[in-house]
């Protein structure tokens, strides 16, 4: 299949375009729908030639145009070369530095209202389902984000693309389509198109009960704690089976499931519910929450299962229109290696696909991970909604009187939550409230090159990259006294003051005591000890400018000094075996007897001849050679 990737400056005007057939500068082009990201990989050199633009785009599998904001260049040097690996995010997202002030829509159809969250954007509807709306408000949230709020009113899905004309983007369209799975019959089997899957089931955030919350109704004090907002509660609702799913009795403002507490309570003999809070801060009517709080915890009660295939695109590989996958397609999986035999039917929640090597496609069916989008979309109606609340709390607790004020430090707490769930939509899987209070993020896929786990607990943050059994193995601690690590990996270390004992090399041939001022390089070549003595266990240069002079032994292990300039050996000094001092310059040889020194004197002061020469020595010290 060709592939055509598209470069575009700051003024979305084309810049550059690049085929894979040219010279294999396209390595891989892999786009991941669900999170509308698209990643390429380049010969070093065709990067360069393309400019590395702001913008990359392509022509979709269904002629649409899509284009990204290049938002991370990496090169890459391996055996083959220099590599250049760009990443770039849709620009759907700029629609999330658009803000929609004040909005407000009732008994309208979906299209209408996307109209209007984007009236004061370039883009604009396209094809939109028949989608009723009966209200909904908007206040201060990015169009972005109304829009996948619009998209969870109205069971919808959203589809965002773009039009190239000649040289230039002319237009920018999102689509609202009815969120219904489209069924083609599209089988994937072993063998045939299937060539890996991997089952996982995450029980990281089940519960088997749940607290409902509702309408925020007011300021709930007591004289031990700070005055706190209190919320509707469906204590007085009555269920009892089988009229109702399961019983619930007056008083009790929580409701479990019998079935999930058998199979994953806590404790052996009587079960200890695994509870958790369900908040719905529009819902004012107990039974209306009791019956929502219910339905949350059914998808909360089951572990979350995810089917990760790596699948052969007979698409794009063969031609076979009729194998066509894409996302949010109903497909079956049939796999006889599980025990007992895999048949799944189920939607495409995820699908990642390599243009360039078909057989890399990678699809993830069953529960999908939240989208990015609506993930912002709930973060910013929580935190628009707590904050709108704050001004009016705080007023009520000053007029109650100094002893009562609202503890608006809890509004940070569900903000911070939220962001941590964007977090978690990224390279982590799942961002989950442990026991002990802390926050747990984790990536459990193996083979992810940002596998492990993060925990954020009271005073605490743990790193861990591997696990021992099913435990993380947690090898990096920082607590308020400071970080603590069983292995630190860097390039440049930069510090005013660092604090050690030893330090140490890999292998353990060089170390130095920080503590002593001891060090020991290449086994004791070079060493000094704790008490200053200073040894070289070889060959000795002291070099300033052209000049140096060297310590070394002759071939017959005599010990030697050589002097030498630039190139040249201007002489050399040694003890022969005969007792003698030589010095080479021409060849001067003094025997140790001509230099005794005279009883009652330091040094020898006065005149030797040797060889034809005459040493000048005035108290030991040799100052001229003359002769």
């Amino acid at each position: 299949m060709e592939f055509i990737l598209y470069f575009f400056d700051r003024e979305e005007k084309l810049t550059g375009i690049m085929q894979n057939g040219a010279g294999g500068s396209i390595l891989s082009a892999i786009h991941d729908e669900a999170k509308q990201t698209l990643t390429v990989t380049l010969a070093c050199i065709a990067a360069e030639a393309a400019g590395q633009g702001d913008y990359m785009g392509f022509t979709d599998l269904d002629g649409q145009f899509q284009l990204f904001e290049i938002k991370r260049v990496r090169q890459r040097h391996q055996e083959s070369g220099m590599l250049c690996e760009l990443y770039g995010e849709h620009v759907c997202y700029e629609l999330l530095a658009t803000v929609v002030k004040d909005l407000s829509v009732t008994d309208t159809t979906a299209q209408k209202a996307a109209q209007a969250i984007l009236a004061s954007t370039r883009w604009q509807c396209g094809n939109c389902d028949n989608l009723l709306l009966s209200s909904q408000s908007f206040y201060y949230e990015s169009a972005l984000a109304c829009l996948y709020r619009l998209q969870e009113q109205c069971k919808a899905r959203l589809t965002f693309h773009l039009t190239l004309d000649g040289n230039q983007i002319t237009s920018r369209t999102v689509s609202i389509l009815a969120d219904t799975p489209r069924e083609t019959g599209k089988r994937f089997t072993w063998n045939r198109d299937l060539l890996q899957i991997t089952r996982q089931a995450d029980t990281t955030n089940l519960v088997t009960a749940l607290y409902g919350r509702g309408k925020a109704i007011g300021i709930k004090e007591s004289p031990s704690q700070a005055a706190r907002g209190a919320r509707r509660t469906f204590a007085d609702v009555v269920w009892t089976a089988p009229e109702h799913p399961v019983d619930k009795p007056a008083g009790q403002e929580w409701v479990g499931d019998p079935q999930a507490l058998a199979r994953w309570g806590y404790g052996s003999g009587t079960k200890q519910h695994l509870f958790g809070v369900a908040v719905f801060s529009d819902l004012d009517d107990p039974a209306a929450l009791l019956k929502a709080t219910y339905e949350e915890l059914q998808k909360r009660c089951t572990p979350i299962m995810r089917y990760t295939m790596k699948a052969v695109d007979l698409e794009v590989l063969a031609g076979l229109s009729y194998e066509a996958v894409r996302l949010n397609d109903q497909v079956t999986v049939i796999d006889d290696g599980f025990d007992p035999p895999l048949e799944l039917t189920a939607r495409i929640t995820g699908l990642k696909r390599d243009y360039l090597n078909p057989a890399d496609t990678e699809l993830t069916i069953g529960d999908a991970a939240p989208a990015l989008g609506s993930l912002l979309a709930k973060m910013e109606a929580e935190k628009d909604r707590l904050l709108e609340k704050e001004g009016i709390w705080d007023d009520t607790t000053q007029n109650a009187g100094p002893n009562s004020p609202v503890d608006t430090s809890r509004l940070e707490g569900a903000i911070d939550a939220l962001q941590n769930k964007i977090i978690a939509s990224g390279a982590y899987e799942s961002a989950s409230v442990t026991d002990n209070g802390g926050i747990l993020l984790e990536n459990n896929q193996a083979d992810s090159p940002d596998y492990g786990a993060i925990y954020l607990g009271p005073g605490l943050l743990a790193i861990a990259n591997r696990k021992n059994g099913i435990d993380w193995e947690w090898r990096t601690f920082g607590t308020g006294a400071g970080f603590t690590a069983s292995e630190l990996i860097a390039g440049v270390l930069d510090a005013g003051l660092i604090k050690t004992g030893r330090l140490e090399s890999l292998n353990g041939s060089s170390w130095i005591d920080m503590q002593s001022g001891a060090f020991s390089f290449d086994n004791g070549k070079l060493s000094l000890d704790g008490n200053g003595n200073l040894l070289v266990a070889g060959y000795l240069n002291a070099q300033s400018g052209g000049r140096r002079v060297s310590i070394n032994d002759d071939l017959n292990g005599w010990p030697m000094i050589t002097f030498s300039v630039g190139e040249n050996d201007a002489g050399y000094l040694y003890a022969d075996h005969y007792n003698s001092l030589v010095l080479e310059a021409g060849r001067l040889s003094l025997s140790t007897s001509a230099l005794e020194t005279p009883a009652g004197h330091t040094g020898y002061t006065g005149t030797v001849e040797v060889g034809g020469k005459t040493l000048h020595f005035d108290c030991g010290i040799l100052y001229e050679v003359s002769g």
